[in-house]
């Protein structure tokens, strides 16, 4: 099975959210969203989310 591909957006960064969401719509493989609410742009999505971990487990092949 080929690798997930996350896509992650907050929805408080409105462009780089409908731009991710376009992205997980057209891509056909095999693919996981997850949106934040209340977490903001870039690296202030890792304060007060699970992100850091997701992304750790996705990196390890844990995910």
């Amino acid at each position: 099975m080929a690798a997930k591909k996350p896509i992650d957006a907050s929805k408080e960064d409105g462009y780089a959210y409908a731009s991710s969401r376009h992205l997980y719509e057209q891509f056909q493989g095999y693919k996981v969203w997850r949106d934040y609410e209340g977490a903001g742009h870039g690296t202030n999505m890792l304060e007060g989310t699970d992100l850091d971990e997701a992304l750790i487990a996705f990196l390890s092949g844990k995910d």
